[in-house]
């Protein structure tokens, strides 16, 4: 459990990562019925290269959320199958930051060379929204003086960038589910190499993992289907369900990290009794006075107690 700690800090660092990019850093307002965004986070400050910056952001955040829960896939099965190579790879520091040296690359050069494509210059921008405004009459004009993160649904690029999307989506996700399947057939035909209570500790864990395989789909995927499909191609969704739907987005990290520390034990026991112990100190130590639970966390596999821990 010891080199598996510094997974789930990943698999949590780029879940908050990500919200903190969309809620803080971009923060989008919308301006229905144009099919776009003021940037009211930080990355107003670029001016008009705020939007592309946004657009860049949002990719390289978002591949590293689910780069990440592939890595973790990865370790899985490196524990199962005993594999000391591997096991000594991931649990190296500087493989980490080799790895997010080139993923981060990779994820940029794709932003750059399809996504950015779809963000016009400004007076093109500027242009479009005029031109869709003649199509509402009763709409108010958005403030130009502002950065716009404008997406215009009906063009080649705006399309090509969504089909990359959704296929590269689904199939993360579905090699990532039938990755859980195996690692819970491995863990069961395994099960009496372990003791009881390593083997639910394992267990919690893979199980962990599966449910968070979810959350991209129902935070993410989910309410962006639906957005395009109540917005094509021109905004219809009013104001405050918008909002609603970004702070939505937004619960993705908190959501997969509320997974990890309700549905694995241990940690479920060390955040309980922190917050026992804060409400002891916050109530002059009248209430909540208990003792502090010890987190033991059982090895690996005899593999990982005898070389790695």
């Amino acid at each position: 459990m010891r080199v598996y700690k510094y997974h789930v800090i990943h698999f949590t660092i780029y879940d908050f990562i990500f919200s903190f990019n969309l809620g803080t850093l971009i923060k989008p307002d919308t301006i229905f019925p144009f099919n776009g965004a003021y940037v009211k986070g930080w990355y107003r400050y670029f001016g008009d290269n705020g939007a592309t910056i946004c657009m860049i952001s949002i990719i390289v955040t978002g591949g590293h959320a689910i780069t990440t829960q592939c890595i973790c896939l990865v370790y899985r099965f490196a524990v199962l199958l005993d594999t000391r190579k591997l096991l000594a790879l991931m649990s190296d520091w500087k493989a980490y930051v080799i790895g997010y040296v080139i993923s981060t690359t990779i994820y940029t050069l794709i932003s750059v060379f399809i996504f950015a494509k779809i963000v016009f210059p400004v007076d093109e921008v500027h242009r479009q929204i005029l031109e869709v405004a003649k199509i509402f009459p009763n709409a108010t004009l958005p403030d130009f003086n502002q950065v716009i993160l404008y997406l215009p649904p009906t063009t080649e690029h705006s399309l090509g960038a969504a089909i990359f999307i959704f296929c590269g989506f689904m199939t993360a996700e579905f090699v990532s589910v039938g990755s859980v399947y195996m690692l819970l057939r491995k863990l069961e035909s395994k099960k009496a190499s372990f003791s009881k209570a390593t083997y639910r500790l394992h267990r919690q864990l893979t199980i962990a993992l599966g449910l968070q395989l979810s959350t991209p789909f129902f935070f993410i995927m989910a309410p962006v289907s639906y957005w395009v499909v109540v917005n094509y191609p021109y905004g219809y969704m009013d104001y405050s369900t918008s909002r609603l739907f970004l702070l939505y987005i937004e619960m993705y990290g908190t959501c997969n990290s509320a997974i990890t520390l309700y549905f694995v034990k241990p940690y479920r026991n060390l955040v309980t009794s922190k917050i026992r112990m804060a409400f002891h100190y916050a109530t002059c130590r009248r209430y909540g006075k208990e003792e502090e639970i010890l987190v033991v966390m059982p090895p690996e596999s005899t593999l990982v107690s005898s070389g790695l821990t």
